[in-house]
This record gives structure tokens, sequence and C-alpha cells, in this order.
């Protein structure tokens, strides 16, 4: 079977998709929920963008700005200062 196609706007980001991230987009994909997706991997990234039709983002700042306001966006990255990076770049 192939990947769905993304035809609309991103409606969720997803930041951090290691096995929890992961698992969650494929959830959020499989019920039908266009996605914008980063990893500090980009390998990674690309790989589940294209297996789950989402948009692969090279940041988090990317994926904010792929996302239409008011945004929507999962922070599933370990604890502490990875945390306050990807706020300090999705903020602005």
């Amino acid at each position: 079977m192939s990947p769905p196609q993304a035809t609309t706007s991103p409606a969720l980001g997803i930041v951090g998709l290691g096995t929890m991230g992961a698992a969650l987009a494929r959830n959020f994909a499989d019920n039908g929920v266009a996605l914008a997706l980063h990893d500090a991997d980009a390998g990674r990234t690309a790989a589940l963008a294209s297996e789950l039709g989402a948009r692969p983002c090279a940041s988090p700042g990317e994926l904010a700005a792929a996302l239409p306001a008011p945004r929507a966006i999962l922070l599933m990255v370990p604890a502490g200062e990875a945390v306050a990076g990807a706020l300090h770049e999705v903020a602005p």
C-alpha cells in the first residue's frame, strides 16, 4: 500500500520521532490527521514523512511555520535542554 499523500496544510506538528513520537505520528496519520514532522535525525524525519505522506521539516521553527494558527505542536523530546531548545525555536 502506498503512503497517503498530504493534500492539505498540516494540522499538527510533532517534534521528536523516537519510539513514542513515531508511534503517535502513525496513529494520527492513520486517523486522517495531516502532519508536519521534525527530528534531530534528518534521515528519521525523511523516512517517516515519506511513509506517512507528511511534511518533513528541517527544524522546529520550519515546522511551526508550516502550521496554520493556532498551532498545535507535540514535543516528544527528552526533558531538559532538548525541550528548552525546541520551545525557543517554535515560540517566535
